[in-house]
C-alpha cells in the first residue's frame, strides 16, 4: 500500500479536524465517499485525498464504525467447463447437469484467496468481520462459498435460490441446445437464430422442466463443499429466512434482465434490513453480482460496466449516509487477491 509522508498529513490537518468533527456530530455510519467530499473542501491534490483516507481507514480511528455491517459481492471462481471449451473440448456434451459445472482446482483456490481478501478489507475499513455467507445453489457458487468460509474461519454457509444465475434465454442456450458448450447466448451457428425458429425435439429435455428443478439440494452439496473446504466438514443451511417463490422459467419463457435484477435486488434489501450490523458475502454469477451491486450504489449500467466481474471478483458495499439511499462502494470488482495464486 502507497505510504505518505509527514508533511502531507501536516498540510491536511484541516482536513482532519473537519472529518472528525462530521463523524462525532453524526455519532454513526461514514462511508469512504463522504471523508472524499468532506477533504475535498480543503484539499486540492484528489490523489492525496485518497492516501489520507486509506491512511486514516488504517489508522486506528476508521473511515467506518466498527460496529457497521458491511455487503461483500462476490462472483464464483473459475469453473470447469470454460476451460474445457478453451482447450477445444465440450464439458456439457457428457454432463448429466450441463448447466452446473464444478470450479477447476484453480477455481477454488481463487476462493480461499478471495475469502482471506473479505477478511483484510474488514481490517482497513473497519467493517465488522464476515460471520454470514449465502450463496447461489448452484455447485460452483457452493463451492466457493465453501472454500471462502474455510479462509475465514467459519463453518456455516447457506443455500439462496435468489442468487441464482440469471435464467434468460443466453443462459439455456449455453447448454440446452445441440453443440452448447457453455458460451452465453450459443455456439456459433445457432447464436443469432431467434429461440422460436429452433426444433425444440433437439433441446435438452431439463430445458424444458422448471427451473427450480435445475437447483441443487442440501443434500447433493455436502461433499463437493466439504471436499472445497478442504474437508472441514462446512455445514450448509438450506433456507436464509427469506420467502422466495420457486422459480418457474423454462425454454420459451425466460427470466428478463429487468426481473433478475428485482430478484436479487430484493434478496439484497432482505439482507439490508435482517442483518444491519453483520458483514455478509452474497457469493453470485457475474451479471447477478453486478445488478446486486448497481442496486445497492443506486449505479447506472454505463457505470456498472466499467469493470469486468471476474472470477472471484469482489464487491465491498457501505452502508448510505444519505437519504439518496445510495451505499459506498470502496472496493469494486477487485481481483487483486488473485495475483499469485495457482492450483494446488
Amino acid at each position: 500500500m502507497a505510504s505518505i509522508s509527514c508533511e502531507a498529513v501536516e498540510m491536511h490537518q484541516k482536513a482532519y479536524a473537519t472529518f472528525q468533527a462530521v463523524m462525532d456530530k453524526r455519532k454513526s455510519w461514514i462511508d469512504r465517499n463522504t471523508v472524499l467530499f468532506v477533504l475535498s473542501k480543503t484539499c486540492d491534490d484528489s490523489s492525496s485525498i485518497e492516501k489520507i483516507v486509506i491512511r486514516q481507514s488504517i489508522g486506528g480511528k476508521g473511515v467506518l464504525r466498527r460496529s457497521c455491517g458491511c455487503i461483500l459481492l462476490a462472483r464464483h471462481g473459475e469453473r470447469l467447463d470454460r476451460v474445457h471449451k478453451a482447450q477445444g473440448k465440450n464439458w456439457q456434451k457428457t454432463a448429466s447437469r450441463p448447466w452446473d459445472s464444478p470450479l477447476t482446482p484453480l477455481g477454488v483456490a481463487q476462493a480461499k484467496a478471495m475469502g482471506t481478501a473479505t477478511a483484510e478489507h474488514m481490517r482497513q475499513i473497519g467493517g465488522a468481520p464476515v460471520k454470514r455467507i449465502f450463496c447461489s445453489p448452484f455447485l460452483r457458487t457452493v463451492e466457493t462459498a465453501a472454500a471462502a468460509a474455510a479462509a475465514l474461519g467459519l463453518n456455516t454457509i447457506c443455500l439462496e435460490p435468489a442468487l441464482v444465475e440469471g435464467m434468460q434465454h443466453q443462459w439455456y442456450r449455453s447448454w440446452a441446445l445441440p453443440g452448447s458448450n457453455s458460451k452465453w447466448g450459443g455456439p456459433a451457428d445457432l447464436a443469432h437464430v431467434n429461440v422460436y425458429d429452433i426444433d425444440e425435439s433437439k433441446l435438452r429435455v431439463e430445458a424444458k422442466y422448471p427451473s427450480y428443478r435445475h437447483l441443487n439440494s442440501q443434500a447433493d452439496l455436502v461433499a463437493p463443499a466439504s471436499a472445497a473446504s478442504g474437508g472441514l466438514g462446512i455445514r450448509i443451511l438450506s433456507s436464509s429466512g427469506y420467502q422466495m417463490p420457486p422459480l418457474q422459467y423454462k425454454w420459451g419463457h425466460f427470466e428478463s434482465d429487468k426481473a433478475m435484477g428485482e430478484r436479487v435486488g430484493a434478496f439484497v434489501d432482505f439482507c439490508v434490513k435482517s442483518f444491519p450490523n453483520e458483514s455478509i458475502i452474497l457469493v453470485s454469477h457475474g451479471f447477478p453480482t453486478k445488478m446486486m451491486h448497481r442496486h445497492l450504489t443506486r449505479s447506472l449500467p454505463d457505470q456498472s460496466k466499467k469493470k469486468e466481474c471476474g472470477y472471484c471478483a469482489l464487491y465491498v458495499c457501505t452502508r448510505p449516509l444519505t437519504s439518496s439511499g445510495a451505499w459506498g462502494s470502496p472496493v469494486v470488482a477487485d481481483t487483486s487477491h488473485l495475483i499469485g495464486v495457482v492450483a494446488p
